[in-house]
C-alpha cells in the first residue's frame, strides 16, 4: 500500500510539473499576445487630451478619426512603403533563391559543405545585435582601411555614404536571412526519400533537373511558409536598421514601416504633439495594416498552395 501511494505521489508530481510548464507560455500569450493586441485595438478608437488639472488624461471615443489620420500619415510616409517593398521583393527573391541553392549544395554534401553551413548560419549563432555590430565594423572601418591601403583614397563607410547605405542594408538582410532558411531548407531536403532520387538518377536526371523537378516540389510547403513570413515582415520588420544605425536621423531616408512604427512608439505620447503622432494614431496604423495584410496573406497562401507544384 505504501509503495502504491508513493507511486501515485510521484505521478501526481509529474502532472503538476507539466501543468505548471504549460501555464507559463499560455499566460505569456494571454498577456503579450491577446492582451497587448486587445489594448492596441481599444487604443485605436480613443482620443487623449491632457486633463484640465494637469493630472492624467481626458479620454474620449474617437470613432474613425485616428484611422483618417493614419491614412494621411501613410500618404506622407510613402517612402517607407517604397523602402519596405524594395527590401521585401529583393530580399525575398534573392535571399530565397540563394538559400535554396546553397541548401541544395549542402544537402548533396559537396566540397566544403560543412564550412558553407557554418558561415551561412553565423547570423543565428550569435545575437543579432553582435552580428550587426560586426557587419557595421566591416563595411565602415574595415572598408575605409582597405580602400586607403589598396588605393590610397579616403572614402566614407558603406553605411555612412548615402549612395551605398541602402544597397548595403539589402546585402545585410540577404546574408542575415541565410541562417534559418538554410537550416530548415536543408532539413526538409534531408527528409526526401533517397529511393526517389536514386530512381531519377537511373532515368538520367542530372543535378539541375533533380533540383527543379524533385527537390523544389518536395520542399514546397517549407518555401511557402518562408514566403508568408516574409510578407509579414513587410509591415513589421525594421530590416536591421535599428541594430545597424540606431534611432539616429540618418536612418530616416532608408526607414521602413516597421522602423517608423517602432521609432514613433519609442518617442510618442498619448497626446498628439507637433511633428509626432499620438499612440492612438500609431495603434490605428497598426490595425489598418493588419486589416489589409491579413486577408492578403491568406489569399496569397491559397494561391501558392493551389497553383504550386504537386507531389502526387
Amino acid at each position: 500500500m505504501a509503495s502504491r501511494r508513493k507511486f501515485n505521489k510521484a505521478r501526481a508530481s509529474k502532472y503538476i510539473f507539466c501543468v505548471v510548464m504549460a501555464i507559463i507560455p499560455v499566460v505569456q500569450f494571454l498577456i503579450m499576445g491577446f492582451g497587448v493586441r486587445l489594448h492596441s485595438f481599444v487604443l485605436a478608437f480613443q482620443h487623449y487630451e491632457n486633463a484640465i488639472d494637469g493630472l492624467g488624461y481626458d479620454i474620449t471615443f474617437a470613432g474613425f478619426d485616428n484611422f483618417v489620420k493614419a491614412i494621411d500619415v501613410f500618404i506622407k510616409k510613402s517612402d517607407m512603403f517604397k523602402n519596405s517593398a524594395i527590401l521585401f521583393l529583393i530580399c525575398t527573391f534573392f535571399g530565397m533563391t540563394l538559400s535554396l541553392i546553397f541548401s541544395f549544395y549542402i544537402y548533396k554534401k559537396f566540397a566544403m559543405a560543412g564550412l558553407f553551413k557554418t558561415v551561412l548560419f553565423l547570423p543565428q549563432i550569435i545575437s543579432g545585435l553582435i552580428f550587426a555590430t560586426i557587419f557595421r565594423y566591416i563595411v565602415t572601418d574595415g572598408y575605409i582601411y582597405l580602400m586607403k591601403v589598396s588605393k590610397g583614397v579616403e572614402v566614407l563607410g558603406l553605411l555612412d555614404d548615402p549612395n551605398t547605405r541602402f544597397p548595403t542594408l539589402i546585402f545585410f538582410n540577404i546574408w542575415a536571412s541565410f541562417g534559418v532558411n538554410v537550416l530548415l531548407y536543408t532539413g526538409s531536403m534531408s527528409n526526401i526519400n533517397e529511393s526517389i532520387v536514386e530512381s531519377a538518377k537511373l532515368d538520367g536526371v542530372n543535378l539541375l533537373q533533380e533540383f527543379i523537378h524533385i527537390t523544389l516540389p518536395l520542399i514546397y510547403p517549407t518555401i511557402v511558409t518562408f514566403f508568408i513570413l516574409s510578407m509579414v515582415n513587410f509591415v513589421t520588420s525594421d530590416y536591421g536598421i535599428l541594430n545597424l544605425l540606431g534611432t539616429s536621423a540618418a536612418a530616416h531616408e532608408i526607414g521602413t514601416l516597421g522602423f517608423w512604427i517602432y521609432q514613433g512608439s519609442l518617442g510618442g505620447s498619448y497626446v498628439e504633439a507637433y511633428r509626432t503622432v499620438s499612440m492612438s494614431v500609431l495603434a490605428a496604423c497598426g490595425l489598418f495594416l493588419s486589416i489589409i495584410m491579413a486577408p492578403l496573406t491568406i489569399f496569397v497562401k491559397k494561391l501558392l498552395v493551389k497553383y504550386g507544384p504537386s507531389v502526387d
